[in-house]
């Protein structure tokens, strides 16, 4: 699903929508249905950097928790890991990119794996 949604283009951010879409979340959140978690991912895979970065703002602002923290509260195992991943990935890039590194470099032995997917997968991009 991830490959295959598109992220809309526009720059500017709606605060409208990024309202709407924090109290959509909430209330999906409380409903604890599988529909919350399809519009979750639906949400961090198609909206734009900026406005996500807005409607994590009115999230935490209207909840009065961190996006993160309620990603966590509601998801376990990897669906929580791949949520939080692109989470940290929309709110700074190379910082997450970064830590990645920095796991796959430290440890009882190199992650090869995720070291060579990172370098090659970013070396036209950002590296």
């Amino acid at each position: 699903m991830l490959t295959t949604k598109e992220r809309e283009f526009y720059v500017e951010v709606d605060e409208e929508l990024a309202e709407a879409d924090a109290q959509h979340l909430i209330n999906a959140s409380l409903s604890k249905t599988s529909k919350a978690e399809d519009f979750l991912i639906s949400f961090l895979t198609t909206r734009n950097k900026p406005q996500l970065r807005a409607t994590v703002a009115a999230y935490e602002k209207i909840a009065g928790q961190s996006f993160k923290q309620a990603i966590r509260n509601e998801f376990g195992g990897s669906v929580k890991h791949a949520l939080l991943a692109l989470v940290n990935c929309v709110e700074n890039r190379p910082a997450f990119f970064a830590l990645q590194l920095h796991d796959a470099l430290n440890g009882p032995k190199t992650d090869d794996a995720t070291l060579i997917r990172i370098l090659v997968s970013r070396s036209e991009v950002d590296l």
